[in-house]
């Protein structure tokens, strides 16, 4: 019913800046973590920044233990499929991807995501971040536009009855030269 409409789980982790939230990585039970000002030399706010990812060991378990649920033929999850994405993200928030599917020719698309909101868990290390968004078609003006990092990324999905689950493999590079 809602096209435009991403709710999106990371895995991750946090890492808290400011002595005094520093104490959050003590704390043993999941609590959703309260906002904070960003922090700047000058205002000595306390905040954090959520790390997405996880080590390849959990990350090849869980997509071969969905994939494997998958060819079961009692499951209802669907293979959609894989999917090569070369993106470029712009100063302006929109993001650029030529979209490439074995057997099918290029497709592109340009989106802006808005109303972006954070539901931040944190779980001793092993951390998620909860983001609602829509994301609604665009355009970019590329010549007057600042290219702010551009990304590839492979990605297998899995449809389940009410959501999808995508498992995806990026490198990004900047622009000011560095890569990750």
């Amino acid at each position: 019913y809602y096209p435009n409409l991403e709710i999106e789980a990371k895995l991750g982790c946090y890492e808290f800046v400011g002595n005094a939230i520093k104490s959050f990585n003590f704390i043993n039970e999941g609590f959703k973590l309260p906002e904070f000002q960003a922090y700047t030399s000058e205002t000595k706010a306390f905040t954090y920044k959520f790390h997405p990812g996880l080590s390849p060991e959990k990350f090849y378990l869980i997509w071969a233990s969905v994939d494997r649920e998958s060819h079961d033929p009692k499951s209802e999850i669907e293979v959609l499929g894989c999917h090569t994405y070369d993106e470029t993200h712009y100063k302006s928030e929109k993001r650029k991807a030529v979209i490439y599917s074995a057997g099918k020719p290029p497709r592109e698309e340009t989106i802006r995501k808005e109303n972006k909101k954070h539901i931040n868990i944190r779980r001793m290390g092993n951390d998620f971040r909860v983001t609602c968004c829509k994301e609604m078609p665009s355009e970019v003006d590329e010549e007057n536009d600042v290219v702010k990092m551009t990304r590839q990324k492979f990605r297998t999905s899995y449809r389940f009855r009410f959501y999808r689950i995508d498992f995806t493999i990026a490198q990004c590079s900047y622009e000011k030269g560095k890569l990750t």
